[in-house]
């Protein structure tokens, strides 16, 4: 599956996010009202690793809204527990961008068995991690750990994806470490999707 075209009112917003992100080194976040728009809040709190919805936003959020959400990873990481709870709460979609060019996108599909997911979320992320290091160990014993550390949580959001609990998908940018070791983290995936 691949990512879903961004419209043109997506498209400007997702540029400016990513150069407030690289210039200011701050998670911004951009949540429109459906992928048309209209912007109804343009956020950061300074911080690198999250910019919430502000309480006024989130009392005026209906159940059945249809947000969109663009926001940046500095970490170049793919979706978080905290994007797939605001998923959960708040939001229809989410794209993390990151500076590089990567894009992760993502959509709850089963509502319960990503809550189910959360709520044991380290250890679901703790055996993705091993697994995916056993896979990339196996096949490439001369990498140091260091280089794909992060990419566990990746192995777990495909697995949430094959389980069709929730629509996942990316684009890897130039320099993310995925791109390398894209194989190894779907046959991970694959390998642990039954535990979820």
């Amino acid at each position: 599956m691949s990512l879903r075209q961004l419209k043109k009112y997506e498209e400007p917003i997702v540029d400016l996010i990513i150069k407030l992100g690289e210039k200011h080194r701050f998670e911004y976040a951009a949540f429109l009202e459906t992928s048309d728009g209209p912007l109804i809040e343009l956020r950061t709190e300074k911080l690198d690793n999250r910019a919430e919805p502000s309480k006024e936003f989130q009392k005026q959020v209906e159940t059945d809204a249809k947000i969109v959400v663009h926001h940046n990873h500095l970490s170049g990481r793919s979706l978080s527990r905290s994007d797939w709870c605001g998923l959960i709460q708040l939001f229809n979609e989410t794209f993390a961008h990151c500076e590089d060019g990567t894009t992760y996108y993502g959509r709850v599909l089963k509502t319960q068995q990503v809550e189910n997911i959360i709520c044991n979320y380290d250890n679901h992320l703790r055996v993705a991690d091993d697994t995916l290091f056993k896979r990339i160990r196996d096949s490439q014993p001369n990498i140091e750990q260091k280089v794909y550390e992060n990419l566990g949580i990746e192995v777990l959001n495909r697995a949430m994806r094959n389980r069709e609990f929730v629509d996942y998908c990316y684009r890897w940018g130039t320099s993310n470490p995925g791109k390398d070791f894209d194989h190894e983290i779907e046959q991970a995936a694959h390998s642990i999707q039954s535990s979820l």
